[in-house]
């Protein structure tokens, strides 16, 4: 097994090359360089949760009581959805930070984190301006 492992290591189509460091790939650096620099820029402006909440409530035109008090409300659980992908993905917040802060599971966590993606997708929501 460590032979084959080594092989791939050494194969330039395969993602063994890169994670073992014989081969770098351009585009990987940029994604993620441009990742770090977002979120070190949300980070500085002061994106916590409670934040990203406000912006929320100023996108969704809801109160914060209502993004966060359970229940299966369609407009409720969109706007759970937006803030559980803006947390995770923009900021970086942990799932489970957002599960205690949320009252969710972490997998109901990670089924928002998903459907917020696709609502942020279809009506071109930012979490910054």
């Amino acid at each position: 097994m460590l032979r084959i492992f080594i092989y791939w290591g050494k194969y330039p189509y395969s993602a063994h090359s890169t994670l073992t460091g014989k081969i770098r790939k351009d585009w990987q650096d940029s994604v993620a360089e441009e990742r770090m620099e977002r979120r070190s820029l949300l980070r500085s402006k002061g994106y916590n949760l409670e934040k990203i909440v406000q912006r929320l409530c100023s996108v969704m035109e809801l109160e914060p009581s209502e993004i966060l008090k359970p229940g299966k409300t369609r407009s409720f659980v969109a706007a759970r959805s937006l803030l559980c992908f803006w947390a995770a993905r923009e900021p970086g917040i942990g799932m489970t930070e957002l599960s205690r802060g949320l009252n969710l599971s972490l997998t109901g966590v990670s089924l928002s984190v998903s459907r917020g993606e696709k609502i942020t997708e279809s009506n071109g929501f930012k979490l910054l301006d």
